[in-house]
């Protein structure tokens, strides 16, 4: 057995035995010429004769005996191959590769290309790349190689963790709040983010593997525009930097602009040193750099944008502390240059044109003076408001005397601002009683001015600072700006309706749902963040602005649904039962044809709503009922028709009667043959989506801020948010 294809290991040796035994007609003596021929050489080792008949007489058989003496020397192998030099770890190699199949043997060959890492002789590689079986067994410093050679085998490993990345509620959330929530420092998130540690894990330290896994990422930004992407983005660049693996950061150009935001997020402010340090690394860039689309990606990320709009609205009321002008201001220019950028990142990877963009004049010839003169406005009122709390401060000090004329103080709040009460009409509860000091808004303060309305839908820089802005708003209590500006952006949702409609010769119907035309002018990201703002302030009076005055127009939107009823959750148990009832009644009030094509995105917030007023309904402790609220328990009854219709439909298709061939023979009944395609699926109505964002359910997860669209690739479901008529529920289901 000179040459290692000879040794008789799996099938060869039970085929030499088969024809051996097949032609020879002394069977007994065969097996026992075969034992002595590949058994222990007897002639070799003397005296094993005798330790076999003892072994023999404790009737341990020669498969115990060979097994344990197999498992030794392959445990003393192993441990030579540690000491072998690379020559002889692809002798060894050569010798063993062929048996790799074997369970027993595999761990030999295994061990030894681990060792080569990373000079595994390509031969193997491409035959382990070949067998699944045995890719899927190879370590991960082989499979790091076998990547390097089969990219097709390193986008199967990496597609199912970025689908799970960008599904991620946590991450959502995070990313959906404008505000930022600074409750987690960003290397913390990082180390618990189980996707960014395997794909980690993934690359190890090879720059080749980190470069395939980012030029993926930024082939899906392209086809998607999802700005999750641009997160995963930065946080797989910075994690490498969080555990120091140096061969691959530093040969990233964007990384210092990716650890500069990634400070910046965590302190939630950009100072002057800061933006110097980002200016800096971006005068040693050349204008048509292909890095330009990685940068604009670090700066894309939600998490930077909203902090560069963060602190372009706080540069903004400084300018307005020194009397100043927004074009004269250093740091708002490099601010919105940089955010500028930031939404010129998908542009500029779809057209591969790498210039470096600059912000457009109106930005600072119309757009911030028309916010700085807002911002003065907030001025004036927010001291008017102190100066009246330090009053009434002063009024209610039993040390103090009362002010002359003994009138009710500017303090005291009355009954009409009382919106816990049942006299106040409104739908919204929550939050504390609180004293109201009444500003008279001149007609200057309560208009928008003209220009804002064209600016808005036409920069998104624009539309970024406003949003920002009026949720900042909500978080400091601005009831009369925030009114404004909510009602605002309804003008432009219907103003844009009337525009759809008038073009089709149509006229508004009550009855129909226009709620997906919110998506032309704010996003998922909005509604949540002024939802979390009035949650934290629980003030009544902003309450009834953003709620009643704002959101419950848009109720059939999926999302907008969502985010009232966690607001409803969150202040149920303050509410009074009139406006508990007032509210819900309104909640589920939807209009008859809000029948909403669901992406499977949608679909999945659909569940979410349907499971959340499950929960409303037990927190309740039976203050609602069938009787007072019979649109939320339709609703429900809705969803669980739903659903048995699709069982209903699933088992008919099941119990279908299928054709059958010609029996064969009249004696063998059984040998008919069922004729049935196993990929038969139900017929289907296609129809085109007109919901809020959908997203590509393999690779992409809608973000903040991504506008609607349609993907050939998503799978629909029409499910009817209104409650069911007494004929039927519609239940469609659209594969495109």
């Amino acid at each position: 057995m000179e040459d290692h294809e000879h040794f008789l290991i799996g099938h060869l040796g039970g085929e030499q035995i088969l024809t051996g035994l097949s032609q020879t007609t002394l069977p007994l003596q065969y097996i026992d010429q075969f034992q002595q021929n590949n058994g222990i050489d007897k002639s070799n080792l003397p005296t094993v004769t005798p330790v076999l008949k003892l072994l023999d007489l404790h009737q341990i058989s020669r498969g115990s005996l060979y097994f344990n003496l197999f498992s030794l020397l392959k445990e003393n192998l192993l441990t030579k191959v540690s000491q072998m030099n690379s020559k002889e770890l692809e002798v060894l190699l050569e010798q063993t590769f062929p048996y790799i199949g074997f369970d027993e043997l595999k761990a030999i060959p295994m061990t030894v290309m681990k060792r080569l890492t990373p000079n595994v002789p390509h031969v193997y590689l491409l035959r382990l790349a070949e067998t699944l079986d045995l890719y899927e067994q190879c370590p991960i410093e082989v499979k790091r190689q076998i990547w390097l050679i089969n990219e097709d085998l390193f986008r199967q490993r990496i597609e199912p963790l970025i689908t799970h990345y960008l599904e991620d509620p946590h991450l959502l959330q995070d990313l959906n709040e404008l505000l930022g929530l600074g409750e987690h420092l960003p290397s913390k998130r990082r180390e618990s983010n189980t996707v960014l540690q395997e794909l980690l894990q993934i690359i190890g330290k090879s720059p080749q593997l980190y470069n395939q896994l980012v030029d993926y990422i930024k082939k899906l930004y392209q086809e998607t525009n999802t700005p999750a992407l641009c997160t995963l983005r930065s946080e797989i660049l910075m994690i490498t930097h969080d555990h120091d693996i140096q061969e691959i950061y530093q040969t990233d150009l964007a990384h210092n602009f990716a650890w500069c935001m990634d400070a910046c997020t965590k302190d939630q402010s950009m100072d002057v040193r800061r933006v110097k340090e980002i200016q800096m690394n971006f005068n040693s860039l050349s204008n048509n750099s292909p890095t330009l689309v990685d940068i604009s990606m670090v700066f894309a990320n939600p998490l930077a944008s909203n902090a560069l709009v963060t602190n372009i609205i706080h540069q903004l009321r400084d300018v307005v502390k020194r009397k100043q002008t927004p074009k004269d201001d250093d740091n708002i220019k490099y601010l919105t240059f940089l955010l500028t950028l930031a939404t010129k990142s998908t542009e500029m990877i779809r057209q591969s044109k790498y210039k470096i963009p600059h912000a457009k004049k109106p930005i600072f010839q119309q757009f911030y003076p028309i916010l700085v003169a807002q911002i003065q406005d907030d001025v004036v009122r927010d001291q008017q408001r102190l100066s009246s709390m330090n009053v009434a401060a002063t009024v209610q000090d039993p040390n103090v005397p009362p002010p002359p004329g003994g009138g009710q103080s500017l303090g005291q709040s009355t009954s009409s601002t009382n919106l816990m009460s049942s006299s106040s009409g409104g739908t919204t509860g929550g939050g504390t009683t609180q004293q109201q000091h009444h500003h008279h808004p001149t007609a200057q303060e309560l208009e928008v001015d003209s220009a804002l309305d064209g600016l808005y839908q036409k920069y998104d820089i624009v539309r970024m600072v406003m949003l920002t802005y009026i949720v900042k708003r909500i978080s400091e209590k601005d009831t009369l700006s925030v009114d404004k500006y909510l009602k605002f952006l309804s003008g432009l949702v219907q103003k844009y309706l009337n525009v759809t409609l008038n073009s089709n010769n149509q006229a508004t119907n009550p009855d129909i749902d226009y709620s997906a035309e919110i998506y032309n002018y704010f996003s998922d990201d909005f509604i949540q963040s002024i939802v979390t703002q009035l949650i934290n302030v629980k003030d009544q009076r902003m309450n009834t602005v953003v709620i009643d005055g704002f959101l419950l127009k848009y109720r059939s939107a999926p999302y907008v649904h969502k985010q009232l009823l966690r607001y409803l959750l969150e202040f149920m148990h303050k509410m009074n039962q009139r406006d508990l009832v007032h509210f819900v009644t309104k909640l589920y009030t939807l209009p008859s044809t809000s029948s909403i094509l669901l992406s499977s995105r949608d679909k999945k917030i659909y569940e979410e709503i349907v499971t959340m007023s499950k929960i409303l309904l037990d927190k309740s402790n039976a203050r609602l009922s069938e009787k007072n609220v019979p649109l939320l328990f339709e609703f429900l009854k809705s969803k669980s028709q739903q659903q048995q219709q699709q069982q209903q439909v699933q088992s008919q298709q099941q119990s279908l009667p299928q054709p059958q061939e010609t029996p064969l023979s009249s004696e063998s009944p059984s040998s008919n043959v069922n004729a049935m395609d196993v990929d038969q699926q139900p017929s289907s109505s296609s129809s085109p989506s007109t919901s809020a964002p959908t997203t590509t359910t393999t690779v992409s997860s809608t973000s903040p801020s991504q506008s609607p669209s349609s993907s050939s690739s998503t799978t629909n479901t029409t499910v009817s948010m209104s409650p069911p008529s007494s004929n039927s529920t519609n239940v469609t289901t659209s594969e495109s």
